[in-house]
Parts: C-alpha cells; sequence; structure tokens
C-alpha cells in the first residue's frame, strides 16, 4: 500500500536537530511514501510567505536529500503581489500547487482571481481550498455558501484539481453533495472532516477517486485522520485509492521517486 498524506504542516518548533529527528521517525514509522506541506494560518504563514517558503527550505535541508524528496511543497496566492510575483514563487521553490484560505478576504470574482489563476493552469497545479467557510447570516438562520465560494472558483477553472480542504469542515460538511455534483474538478481531503458518514455517502455516490487522504499534522492526531478512513464502509481497493493511488495521480507521480 502506498500512503501519501495530503495534507500537513510544518512543526510547530524551529527546525532543530530534535525536531527534525522526530519528524523523520514519523515518516519512517508510518512509511509516508510521500506528504504535501502547506503553509498555515495558526503560524502567521499568509502574513509573510517568503518566512514560510524560508523555513520550509530550512527543515528540508536539516532533513537530507532524501527527506526532501519525500515532499511535495505548497504555496499560497498572495494577493499583495503581482501574477508575475507568484510565477517567480513558484519555480524559483518548486510548488507543487497553491492553497488559498477564506481569512485572506478575497472576492470571489474574476477579475480578482483569474490572473493568479491563469499561472496555476499554465503551470498545471492543483488549488487547495480551506473549507471552513464563516457562513453568511440571514434573518437569524445561518446559510452555508459552499457552493458560493469553493464552488464558484472551481467553476473559473474546470480543468483544474480543486481540492476542498477538510471535506467541508464542520461548518458545512453536509452540504458537500451539491459542489461535487456540480463541479467534476472538485476533490475532497479528509482531515478534520467531522463524521465518516458524510465522507461514505460522498464515496458511494461520486466515486472513492475524487478523495484523498490528509492528516492536518501537527494541528490534528495522524492516527485518529488515518483510523477515520480504515473504518470507512469501502472497499479495500477504494481505501488504497483515498489512502495513496489518487494522489498518485494528482501530483503525477511514479513509484521510482523516492
Amino acid at each position: 500500500m502506498i500512503l501519501i498524506d495530503g495534507h500537513r504542516h510544518l512543526p510547530f518548533t524551529a527546525p532543530s536537530e530534535e525536531a527534525i529527528s522526530e519528524l523523520l521517525a514519523f515518516f519512517e514509522k508510518y512509511k509516508l511514501f510521500k506528504a504535501c506541506i502547506y503553509p498555515s494560518l495558526q503560524a502567521d504563514d499568509f502574513s509573510d510567505l517568503n518566512r514560510y517558503y524560508k523555513r520550509l527550505d530550512q527543515t528540508l535541508a536539516k532533513g537530507g536529500n532524501h527527506f526532501a524528496k519525500k515532499i511535495l511543497k505548497f504555496g499560497a496566492i498572495d494577493f499583495t503581489k503581482s501574477p508575475h510575483q507568484l510565477e517567480q514563487d513558484i519555480e524559483k521553490h518548486q510548488l507543487k500547487g497553491l492553497k488559498l484560505h477564506p481569512l485572506q478576504n478575497f472576492k470571489i470574482n474574476k477579475e480578482v482571481l483569474m490572473p493568479y489563476l491563469e499561472i496555476l493552469k499554465s503551470h498545471n497545479l492543483p488549488l487547495y481550498i480551506h473549507s471552513d467557510w464563516v457562513p453568511s447570516t440571514e434573518y437569524k438562520k445561518r446559510k452555508v455558501i459552499l457552493e458560493q465560494t469553493i464552488g464558484k472558483i472551481a467553476s473559473f477553472v474546470p480543468r483544474i484539481p480543486v481540492i476542498m480542504g477538510h471535506a467541508g469542515n464542520s461548518d458545512s460538511y453536509r452540504h458537500i453533495h451539491k459542489v461535487l455534483n456540480k463541479h467534476s474538478n472538485v476533490i475532497l481531503e479528509t482531515s478534520m472532516a467531522p463524521t465518516s458518514a458524510e465522507l461514505e455517502k460522498a464515496i458511494w455516490k461520486y466515486g472513492a477517486h475524487r478523495v484523498i487522504f490528509g492528516s492536518n499534522e501537527p494541528y490534528c492526531a495522524f492516527d485518529k485522520e488515518l483510523k477515520l478512513i480504515e473504518v470507512l464502509n469501502i472497499s479495500l481497493p477504494e481505501r488504497y485509492l483515498i489512502l495513496g493511488k489518487n494522489a498518485m495521480n494528482l501530483f503525477h507521480l511514479n513509484k521510482n521517486q523516492i
């Protein structure tokens, strides 16, 4: 079985020898083939992406070449920078995808997003969107806006994979089906999904090929997130797709890429 962590973050601490040793031991324990590392809102990475890239590069350098080859680096769209600067970041840091977070407070329209998304398209990179989007409130009732946010962005780039981070998360996990049904380019990432039942429904209806495993380490417990996949009422081949094979296809990997 190939195991790929489709969503994790840098360790809490600076890349000390002890922290790196623990990280290497973790990868060895779980036999992780690859792992995607993303900028984190909690670590304030979005306010200074250059600092995030520096910390990421330092961590990979201290982990050694073998470890560095296991990491798929994600960056983020920084709306204070030009699309040209984004392209430079992609090439300089060899990014494998980009992330958007709702608390970046960007407007969801083509005028704002498409100059950046065109860069994404030209490099054939997936877009990861954190899905804990604050619902709007009308007449004192919560209105889930998953389709008006992630769904709308996915419609701008129908040929680019859009990863719905946390499978809808705690605010709108029961409303993922409309987005999945309408936008065939949307993929679920499983970390922090609050219930196995909704994941099972999505897999049964839309296929296991549209789901990738993620742990959200170190903010979530890897064992707990892995157990969520293990207890799903799905076939073994479907489980293997979610745990690694789908990510292999998404990131154009092969088994010889150690």
